[in-house]
C-alpha cells in the first residue's frame, strides 16, 4: 500500500514538473516599461523626503497597454505620444487595473496625470 501512495505522488509530482517546464509559447511578449514621478518644481526644500510607497506596473504586449497602481490616486488621464500615431489621450480609474488598446507603436512617450496632483513618465521602445 505504501508503494502505491509513493509511486502515485511521484507521478504527480513529474507531471506538475513537465507542465512548468514547457511554458505556453507567446508569439508577443509583454515588455515592461519603467514609471517615474516627475518631482514638483514648486519643492525648494533641500531636505530629504521619504520615498513614495507608490508603484505602478506598467506593461504593453504589442497592442495592449497594462497598468496598475499600488496606491489609488483617483481618475488618470494617460497621454501617449509617438511619431506614428501622434497623441493619444485616454482616461482612466487608478482603484483598477486598466488594459488600453494603444495599437502598434514605437518609440512613444507615455505621460500619466493623477487627479491626485502627481505626475508619471515612462517610455515605450
Amino acid at each position: 500500500m505504501k508503494f502505491t501512495k509513493f509511486s502515485i505522488m511521484f507521478i504527480l509530482f513529474a507531471f506538475c514538473l513537465h507542465m512548468h517546464a514547457s511554458p505556453v509559447q507567446d508569439s508577443s511578449p509583454n515588455v515592461d516599461i519603467p514609471i517615474t514621478e516627475i518631482p514638483d518644481s514648486d519643492d525648494e526644500t533641500l531636505k530629504p523626503r521619504m520615498p513614495s510607497r507608490q508603484r505602478i506596473c506598467c506593461t504593453y504586449d504589442g497592442e495592449m497597454l497594462f497598468i496598475k497602481f499600488a496606491i489609488s490616486e483617483g481618475e488618470c488621464t494617460l497621454c501617449l505620444e509617438s511619431s506614428e500615431n501622434g497623441t493619444q489621450i485616454q482616461y482612466l480609474d487608478s482603484s483598477a487595473p486598466a488594459y488600453i488598446n494603444v495599437g502598434k507603436v514605437e518609440n512613444a512617450n507615455l505621460l500619466i496625470l493623477t487627479s491626485s496632483g502627481h505626475t508619471y513618465i515612462g517610455c515605450i521602445y
